[in-house]
């Protein structure tokens, strides 16, 4: 991009040129080019502003703005699917296991024996994929937090999440009451660990202008907050019931919490589909593909 002074036929390269702006230093190119991008969306002249910057510097200049929030972003996002299939993945083998119980209680030894087999190398994708998807979110979480402050507190929560579920883990053979109360730390985790992710977004959404973005993760932020109050809860139930009653999954209480948690399950499941597209709607505008509000 060329700047031309008015008394002068002489063009300057808006690289070289420094601006103060906001009591700091921008480059000229950089502030003109953003400028350009606002304007150009809020008079649907998106055609003409990319004639004018050279085609795709508009879509470079959003996407330059945040590039380590859009790596990040996208790895969280990989990451998700990765889980998500993982999880799929596990359900088949426990469908699966079933269907190896049946034939055990058949007496039908080389069933059994493919069935095993087949079993743990089902289990073995699903594990490694998981795996996959643990260390590409917290390389996610790094490189977004380079960009917004929100990530950084995703990243604390990150750690804690796995502290928790490390003691968790050592306690499981030797105290339910712990291994209750850590999964609870867990999940208070988790749903920090999303709430900053999303807050982040909200936060890029905000600086872009970008009020669809901003709109929809806020209201993702709520439900979030309804959803793990409802898994937490049931968490909690669960591990009085332990400490009350010496077979908790016996009763009135015992049924009332089976109906609670499928129904927190449930709740789950649509909630972490909705963070998922929020993720997505984060990664198209950070991209530059987004960049029309859709109010004004």
């Amino acid at each position: 991009m060329l700047i031309q002074r008015p008394e002068s036929s002489i063009c300057i390269p808006a690289d070289a040129i420094t601006l103060h702006a906001e009591g700091k230093e921008v480059n000229a190119a950089e502030f003109f080019l953003k400028e350009m991008r606002i304007n150009a969306c809020k008079y649907g002249m998106i055609s003409l502003a990319a004639a004018i910057t050279g085609g795709n510097a508009i879509q470079e200049g959003v996407h330059m703005q945040f590039p380590n929030a859009y790596k990040g972003i996208s790895q969280i996002f990989t990451a998700e699917i990765l889980t998500m299939i993982s999880g799929i993945i596990l359900v088949i083998a426990l469908i699966g296991a079933g269907g190896a119980l049946d034939s055990i209680a058949a007496g039908d030894a080389a069933v059994v024996s493919g069935g095993v087999l087949a079993l743990a190398a089902v289990g073995g994708v699903a594990s490694i994929l998981a795996l996959i998807a643990f260390f590409m979110n917290i390389s996610g979480i790094s490189n977004a937090s380079k960009d917004e402050e929100s990530f950084k507190r995703a990243m604390i929560w990150l750690v804690i999440g796995i502290v928790a579920s490390l003691v968790g883990s050592i306690a499981q053979s030797t105290s339910e009451i712990m291994t209750a109360f850590a999964g609870i730390i867990s999940s208070l985790c988790e749903y920090m660990i999303n709430y900053n992710v999303v807050t982040g977004i909200v936060r890029l959404a905000d600086q872009l202008e970008n009020e669809e973005v901003s709109r929809f993760g806020r209201k993702t932020v709520r439900l979030l907050t309804v959803v793990y109050g409802i898994v937490i809860f049931v968490e909690i139930l669960t591990m009085v019931l332990a400490v009350a009653v010496k077979e908790p999954s016996a009763g009135a209480a015992g049924i009332a919490a089976t109906v609670i948690a499928v129904a927190a399950g449930v709740i789950t499941v649509a909630a972490y589909l909705i963070y998922l597209r929020i993720l997505a709607k984060a990664r198209k505008m950070l991209a530059g593909n987004d960049l029309t509000p859709t109010e004004f």
